[in-house]
């Protein structure tokens, strides 16, 4: 075995128990894919107006991320996320867009075709709860299924 299987094998079985399994992350995966429209935003507890994101959608394919305004992309991500912790947990490192490389930590949750997120800003601690203080630059947005 190559030292970076051993690696692997070795961070896996720290996990133990306490992580999520496989079948509950593609399960998981499998709730967050399709077209999602914004319905709200909220920065620094302020409500922002929805009508500035209408033409915004968030396209989920696997753990890839594509954001448009319209048929321009934007900005594109790659997720990972933590179901075992509550609430559950999403990265957001963005792979494309003028944020490369940089990761935006969240705790988020999954109704059915409705969808929050609340994220820290870049460099900045994850949120715990879904709440946006002024002044704590915190994005909290909800979203819904248009298209599976």
């Amino acid at each position: 075995m190559n030292a970076c299987a051993l690696l692997l094998a070795v961070s896996l079985s720290l996990l133990g128990a306490d992580g999520p399994s496989e079948k509950e992350i593609a399960d998981e995966l499998a709730l967050l894919q399709g077209t999602w429209k914004i319905e709200s935003v909220e920065v620094d507890g302020r409500k922002l107006d929805v009508a500035a994101f209408k033409d915004i959608v968030r396209i989920v394919e696997g753990n890839d991320i594509t954001w448009k305004n319209q048929e321009q992309v934007i900005a594109r991500t790659r997720i990972t996320f933590d179901t075992s912790k509550q609430p559950k947990r999403m990265d957001s490192t963005f792979t494309e867009g003028e944020n490369v490389d940089k990761t935006m930590l969240g705790i988020y949750e999954i109704n059915g075709d409705e969808f929050r997120i609340c994220s820290a800003p870049f460099d900045r601690l994850r949120p715990t709860e879904f709440v946006s203080p002024p002044g704590s630059g915190v994005l909290i947005f909800k979203a819904k299924r248009v298209m599976p």
